[in-house]
């Protein structure tokens, strides 16, 4: 008689496919003849394949998620890469992007476990077939590339004895057609993994994937560029109307980026910064000019109306779903660290710390540049300046960076360059 089977407790639930495993283990262990041995052999191929099919959809959708949240085309770049590897089990793999003006493929990402990347002489083969997959674009697989006559003779299948290859045209579907952006490569030396059509079908829905989401992520960039330019363009032409203000916001945008580079901000981060450094007076074009460009001290009542300048940088980003994260940055970019700043009086860590670099920065140009009711101030006094009010209208911590970035960097000149440090 067979010994019981312990049951599986219901509070803890099994993958299909390990379910199936177990129940194939018993059937094997207690129940199974000689003749039915052929059945669990067939029922085992096919759980195993069903496992492969599991893992693989497991990591599709981890990646399709990569891929939304992704910021840059280089992180879509290293999601797709690894991906792909994991995905079709390849020892070698590269993204090759089309580059327009060249008119040519070039290598942007490479990966692999314990291979070395190829020297130049040895990317011949994986270059031949990028390119024709790119052409015809459609995925390639051969499965047996060393007796493939086009390819057998080349220089890298000889050197690192190439068995089988994929590639996969990047063709992102758009408003405008399709649009080729580059190639997947893919490449194994191991005799018994040979890529197949399935490999085949699951890279083109992965790719599509992928090159959908670099589409997107150019356009939004593109989008915000034209944004960028026509907003520039209002500012420059409302600072060109008093030469004391002139170049201020491409001022503030410089040192903003630098300060955030000292405080180890990402790529990523630096870019909305420098965007939102740009934007951060665009609100001034609703403010009166007799006030803005008032030579005297303001009023209360003066004051009062030029602070709705933050207000009125928000209403002109608002509603712009590529620039949500600026408008986060230039909400807050008249707050104080003590919460006295306006207009919600938010404070301490409600602060984005990109709004902090952008008040340290713009505080500092103001600072250390001629105004029409007194002169610049010195290096000395303008830190002076920051250091006093650090921690109640500036973030401590910032302080400290922009002040470390100018003892390395200098300052901006109104010509653009760098000065040294002048007490």
């Amino acid at each position: 008689m067979a010994e019981n089977i312990s049951p599986v407790p219901s509070d803890t639930p099994l993958d299909p496919v390990d379910e199936a495993r177990r129940a194939l283990r018993e059937l094997t262990d207690h129940s199974c003849k000689d003749d039915a041995l052929p059945l669990v052999e067939k029922l085992e191929d096919a759980i195993e394949h069903l496992a492969e099919h599991s893992e693989r959809a497991h990591i599709v959708a981890h990646c399709a998620v990569e891929l939304v949240e992704a910021h840059s085309p280089l992180d879509v770049l290293d999601a797709t890469l690894s991906k792909a590897l994991r995905l079709t089990h390849a020892e070698r793999g590269y993204i090759l992007m089309w580059n327009e003006e060249k008119q040519k493929l070039e290598r942007a990402k490479f990966g692999s476990g314990d291979v070395e990347a190829p020297s130049k002489e040895e990317l011949g083969i994986c270059n031949s077939v990028a390119k024709k997959a790119f052409d015809e674009g459609r995925v390639l697989v051969n499965p047996d590339l060393q007796n493939d006559p086009d390819f057998c003779d080349a220089e890298s299948v000889v050197c690192y004895q190439i068995r089988s290859v994929i590639v996969s045209p990047l063709i992102a579907e758009t408003n405008k057609g399709q649009q080729k952006l580059g190639v997947v490569y893919l490449d194994s030396r191991i005799d018994n993994h040979l890529f197949v059509d399935d490999d085949a079908e699951l890279m083109k829905s992965f790719s599509a994937l992928a090159a959908m989401s670099i589409a997107h992520i150019r356009a939004v960039r593109q989008l915000r560029n034209a944004y960028h330019e026509t907003v520039s363009a209002l500012v420059r032409a409302l600072e060109a109307k008093d030469k004391y203000t002139r170049g201020h916001s491409e001022r503030v945008a410089e040192y903003s980026v630098r300060c955030g580079r000292e405080m180890g901000l990402s790529e990523d981060r630096l870019m909305m910064l420098k965007s939102a450094s740009l934007l951060h007076d665009v609100g001034k074009i609703g403010i009166r000019e007799a006030v803005l460009f008032k030579p005297g001290r303001l009023t209360d009542d003066e004051y009062e109306h030029i602070k709705l300048h933050a207000d009125l940088s928000e209403d002109i980003v608002r509603g712009l779903s590529y620039l949500e994260e600026e408008l986060a940055i230039l909400a807050a970019s008249q707050e104080h660290y003590d919460g006295t700043g306006y207009p919600r009086g938010t404070k301490g860590d409600e602060i984005p710390v990109e709004s902090y670099i952008v008040q340290v920065a713009d505080a500092w140009d103001a600072m250390t540049s001629t105004r029409v009711y007194r002169i610049a101030l010195t290096m000395k006094q303008a830190s002076d300046e920051l250091k006093k009010f650090a921690g109640s209208q500036f973030h401590p911590g910032v302080v400290d960076a922009f002040l470390a970035m100018i003892e390395k960097d200098g300052m901006i000149d109104k010509n653009g360059d760098n000065v040294q440090n002048k007490e």
